[in-house]
């Protein structure tokens, strides 16, 4: 659609994944609204448009993520703040040291004054400090990566270690975004089990829904069934209900289970019990008999659970913020041990609940994936867009992740804590190195052993504090 508007003739299914990121198209008829960026999958619909342009809710998203852009902190070079007031020190101590060799050094005072002070600058060189950072965090990005996460600002891996919260999407990141067959039931009532299989192939085979595609994959895995499509006839598509149609005479219904009551079929309270917990159901009915019931839900991501237990190992919260229905986001957030679970959330909720968590001083991951994701993804410290999401989000996220795989912020946060532990080693070694050495080049061991470190060893050994400054870094490629 190429802007907002009304429906104010016909009906059909829309793909609203970019909008809302769910990716079930919904049904919709006159008097709906229907968005800039949805896609009318089946149907016929005539719209009036009822926003100017500039204003879609298309618009509105991408204001979010300029404002979110222009909220981002800048990022903190420690290694630049330590070097503006190291030099400094390092010109006062070494003009000292030149003083005292000029005022109380044997002859020739001027020589000795002018080699210990050189040796001062050279041997302090800030070489090793400025390479502490870069160095480690060159290596840690090319480690992330190698593990299929592209980490696209460093100080990602500064923040990682202040994370308090995190807030999932629910669809494509917790979940899979592809519905699984659940539960598979027969009744038995006028039809063997190889014949209600095989009249339900024949009749899903002729839909692109989602839903349908699921069912079909499920059959051809798991049950033998016969070739009935060409013996299906006055096949019909109910928009946003199921299917109708005759075999040998008899009427054949499928959908979902307001479709069958609407037919005047009765599919009993059992059939409305299978819904609990977010499931959908499906009901097969043969001659106004309900033969099948085949309950489908949402599959969690394999490595899901996994992650929620490793973050909130580490006292952190986790957060479901989905534009899905009530029950399907508790179910979700109960299976999984989610802390808070928020349904039914529009992007600029999103959006809002991530600057209000901000505003309490909380450090916030937001993990999704579709336009709809993308104001937050950009708001939050850190935004880990998913590796198949849109285009949109993957520019907004701090970190994407490759091949849709959400398991992979456990291996983010090791490497992320490995890399700061480097720097932080670089940082200690090089101050180590200037604490101990800045002084015996300045001449404090010419009373005890009457010898000074020549300019020449002083370059040598800050050539090797660079060196293993770098060394120290390199080791980030083997660690496990």
């Amino acid at each position: 659609m190429p802007a907002d508007s009304q429906i104010i003739e016909g009906e059909g299914s829309f793909d609203e994944s970019s909008i809302t990121g769910e990716s079930i198209p919904i049904h919709k008829s006159k008097n709906h609204n229907i968005y800039a960026g949805s896609i009318n999958t089946t149907g016929y619909i005539k719209a009036q448009i009822n926003t100017s342009p500039g204003n879609s809710v298309l618009d509105n998203i991408i204001k979010l993520i300029q404002q979110a852009q222009g909220k981002k902190p800048s990022i903190q070079n420690l290694a630049d703040l330590i070097s503006s007031y190291f030099v400094p020190v390092v010109l006062v101590i070494a003009a000292v040291t030149f003083i005292v060799w000029m005022l109380w050094g044997p002859q020739p005072q001027f020589n000795y004054a002018l080699l210990t002070s050189i040796s001062v600058l050279v041997i302090a060189c800030p070489c090793a400090i400025g390479l502490a950072t870069p160095t480690a965090i060159t290596v840690g990005l090319g480690k992330t990566a190698s593990n299929g996460i592209l980490v696209k600002t460093p100080d990602v891996f500064e923040n990682l270690g202040n994370n308090t919260d995190i807030v999932f999407d629910k669809t494509g990141t917790l979940t899979e975004g592809k519905f699984e067959v659940a539960d598979f039931k027969f009744s038995g009532k006028k039809l063997e089990k190889q014949k209600v299989v095989s009249l339900i192939y024949a009749l899903e085979k002729k839909s692109t829904h989602p839903i349908a595609e699921s069912i079909v994959k499920f059959i051809e895995q798991e049950y033998d069934f016969d070739n009935l499509q060409d013996e299906i006839q006055d096949f019909k598509n109910i928009q946003g209900m199921g299917m109708k149609a005759k075999y040998n005479g008899k009427q054949l219904l499928i959908g979902n289970l307001e479709f069958l009551k609407q037919s005047g079929i009765d599919v009993g309270q059992d059939a409305y019990n299978l819904r609990n917990g977010g499931r959908t159901v499906v009901a097969f009915a043969y001659n106004d008999d309900v033969e099948s019931l085949i309950v489908l839900e949402d599959k969690i991501n394999e490595q899901s659970k996994e992650l929620i237990e490793f973050v909130k190992s580490k006292g952190i919260k986790t957060w479901i913020a989905s534009g899905d229905n009530d029950e399907v986001v508790q179910n979700v957030a109960d299976r999984l041990g989610v802390d808070f679970a928020y349904s039914k959330m529009l992007p600029d909720q999103k959006y809002d609940k991530i600057a209000k968590l901000q505003k309490e001083g909380k450090k916030v991951m937001m993990v999704g994936d579709g336009i709809n994701d993308s104001p937050s993804l950009t708001l939050a410290d850190i935004g880990v867009a998913m590796g198949s999401g849109s285009d949109i989000a993957l520019t907004s996220g701090d970190v994407v992740l490759l091949g849709n795989n959400v398991g992979k912020i456990k291996k983010l946060f090791e490497d992320g804590k490995k890399t700061l532990r480097v720097i932080y080693q670089n940082f200690f070694w090089a101050f180590l190195y200037n604490i101990i050495l800045i002084p015996v080049a300045g001449g404090v061991i010419y009373p005890i052993w009457g010898v000074i470190l020549n300019p020449l060893f002083a370059g040598l050994a800050m050539a090797l504090s660079s060196i293993s400054v770098v060394l120290n870094s390199l080791r980030l490629k083997i660690m496990k």
